[in-house]
């Protein structure tokens, strides 16, 4: 809740708000919304690097920072400032959300998939929040001190999380043969194209509805929304991946993802909330299925293949806020980034339909040989 929901993603409810007063362009919150995505990118990966002895200090060094810069957004710090702050707050979400999740994954024993479910639904949870208060509370400022003040209660029971696993020292870990090059191949560059894709509507989807007179009121309700969906996704969509397969139910994900952004481009209340439900109630999802068949495909190496798949994604994400930004400029506003997105997403979905044809046909050949 603290490090995404609130630190990473509160930002897209607000900005509307921060543009009115401050008046900076969609390109320069492109910019904003990128910097501190490539900042989650690089905290992500020095978390996984930190050494088991110092991974304790780190995390908390994390929740303090996350904490932090919520406050510091509400400084009159110009652009430059609050790009900075926006920098530094992906790198603490990115150090507190890679080390809090293997500290829960290392418990696995304990808190089985359920328990793992419940730690990702912390990110809709949070997003729920953010989504809140903006609704409650139309000034910027305080909009993001109540945030932080949240982050602070929120952080106490969060600061307790500890890096010591429950699992017993001689617990197995996962062996068997690696699955064809492709198939990973195919999974990685839909990864990428889902990072690319989803993070448009995670960056400026309460902008777009700001800017349409008969959604400009809806857009934090739809935060709001897009959070109370995302946070039971990942357990329906490991269900339906346990049931038809991780392949298919990608591609499916994909697809709901795909008219989920496309649908605020039809105007329109309706459009508006069922957007926010398809949206939110993908987007952790994928991320789920996706890093659980890379460690399916790899078995032998499942964390360097999660980790590959992971960067590769944030830089998608990374580039995704800047692009967007930069076409919304146009005359078009909107509509462009969104119609783009949606392309994006859907050659994802027939990745992963390609991806469940060759894994058959492997599954075969293995089975002949």
């Amino acid at each position: 809740m603290v490090a995404m929901g609130m630190g990473r993603f509160a930002f897209t409810p607000i900005l509307p708000n921060m543009q009115a007063e401050a008046h900076f362009s969609n390109g320069l919150a492109g910019l904003m919304a990128s910097l501190n995505l490539l900042g989650y990118l690089v905290g992500a990966l020095a978390g996984g690097r930190v050494p088991p002895a110092w991974r304790n200090a780190a995390y908390r060094a994390g929740v303090i920072a996350a904490v932090a810069m919520l406050a510091a957004m509400a400084l009159p710090l110009g652009v430059v400032g609050w790009t900075v702050v926006r920098l530094a707050a992906g790198l603490a979400s990115g150090v507190m959300f890679v080390l809090a999740t293997a500290f829960v994954l290392e418990n696995g024993a304990a808190t089985g998939p359920t328990g793992a479910a419940l730690h990702f639904a912390g990110i809709g949870l949070g997003i729920t929040l953010s989504g809140i208060i903006v609704q409650c509370d139309p000034e910027w400022h305080r909009e993001w001190m109540e945030l932080a003040a949240l982050g602070v209660v929120l952080a106490i029971p969060a600061w307790r999380l500890s890096s010591h696993p429950l699992l017993p020292a001689d617990h197995p870990t996962r062996s068997g043969a690696n699955a064809p090059r492709s198939l990973i191949g195919i999974l990685t560059l839909a990864y990428c194209l889902e990072g690319l894709g989803y993070i448009v509507s995670g960056t400026f989807l309460v902008s777009v509805l700001r800017g349409l007179p008969e959604t400009a009121q809806l857009g934090p309700l739809a935060w709001v929304i897009v959070g109370l969906a995302a946070a039971p996704s990942v357990l329906m969509w490991a269900r339906l991946g346990r049931r038809i397969g991780p392949w298919r139910a990608l591609a499916v994900a994909y697809v709901v993802q795909t008219v989920g952004v496309a649908l605020p481009l039809a105007g329109g209340a309706a459009a508006a909330l069922v957007s926010a439900v398809l949206y939110g109630g993908t987007f952790a999802g994928i991320v789920s299925l996706s890093l659980s068949l890379a460690a399916a495909l790899e078995p032998a190496a499942a964390g360097r293949a999660t980790a590959r798949i992971t960067v590769l994604y944030g830089i998608g994400q990374a580039l995704g806020p800047l692009l967007a930004g930069l076409m919304a400029s146009g005359a078009a506003g909107f509509a462009l980034p969104l119609a783009a997105a949606a392309a994006v997403l859907a050659a994802a979905a027939v990745l992963s339909l390609l991806g469940h044809a060759l894994a058959i046909k492997a599954a075969k050949a293995a089975r002949v040989g």
